[in-house]
């Protein structure tokens, strides 16, 4: 049970570290080769048991895959980055959505390759520079809207909401955004994490449940962090991987069970304890 992380590699390769990390400093993938999300619908992801429902105004992109519209677009564009800005809302509009709007957008983006960037000259974890990734920073708000977000998304009996689970969680792991929650907000949604994991082990396969767990105990580490936790301090200073996992989820297969175990007890801990 130790690595058994390292057992899951293949599956976890291709479900928690491809679709989290966009690697800006790689070959630009083929637009044409890149995957997409499988539980999309004609506009989006969003199915009645996440219990998030687009708000009204929802940015619909000009094009979703599968649809004749998808073929038309792409044939248009070269470059992935060309691509991306097509679709996204300007910087304008951007600006004249609601917080939650924004959200949406980013969990709705047709790729399945999200917002995030690692390169080994980085040290932290971060969004790209696109416009709705530039105002969920700037914005007050955010974690707020986040958390409520959060609280409400439905994951038992609904595996659309597992990626959902997890675009919510890319979101707040930046630190532009963790750092904006206060004590109170940063306390409950490490409370809501552990419970929503919960779930995902009650009611999915171990797949499922390994990605998400992946998922959480890096936000987790990351927020406690950013509190300054003592026991996660500590533990960070004498593991290694567990440090490099927490700031940047750099490979995340190398890092042992027990590290990843070990954050989430401690955010049991963080719960109960006093910040």
């Amino acid at each position: 049970m130790k690595k058994y992380f390292k057992i899951m590699k293949k599956y976890l390769y291709i479900a928690a570290f491809v679709v989290l990390f966009t690697a800006c400093n790689s070959e630009e993938p083929s637009f044409n080769t890149i995957s997409v999300a499988s539980t999309r619908t004609e506009h989006g992801m969003y199915e009645e048991c996440t219990n998030l429902v687009p708000p009204v105004d929802a940015y619909i992109y000009p094009a979703y895959p599968g649809t004749d519209a998808w073929a038309e677009f792409h044939s248009h564009y070269e470059s992935m980055d060309e691509i991306i800005q097509a679709l996204l809302p300007s910087n304008e509009l951007a600006k004249q959505l609601s917080t939650e709007s924004l959200i949406h957008a980013y969990i709705d983006f047709p790729f399945s390759v999200g917002f995030t960037q690692f390169q080994k000259d980085i040290i932290d974890y971060q969004f790209m520079e696109y416009s709705i990734c530039r105002e969920l920073k700037q914005r007050e708000d955010t974690p707020s809207v986040l958390i409520e977000m959060y609280e409400r998304l439905q994951l038992k009996g609904c595996v659309q909401g597992t990626a959902v689970h997890t675009a919510l969680l890319r979101i707040i792991a930046v630190p532009e955004i963790a750092n904006k929650m206060n004590e109170q907000q940063t306390k409950t949604f490490v409370g809501m994490v552990l419970a929503k994991l919960k779930v995902c082990k009650d009611s999915y396969d171990t797949n499922t449940y390994l990605t998400n767990k992946l998922y959480s105990a890096f936000i987790l580490g990351r927020i406690m962090k950013s509190a300054n936790f003592a026991p996660l301090i500590d533990a960070m200073k004498v593991d290694s991987n567990m440090t490099t996992f927490v700031n940047i989820w750099n490979n995340p297969m190398e890092i042992e069970s027990e590290s990843v175990d070990n954050i989430i007890n401690f955010a049991e801990q963080f719960i109960s304890d006093e910040l």
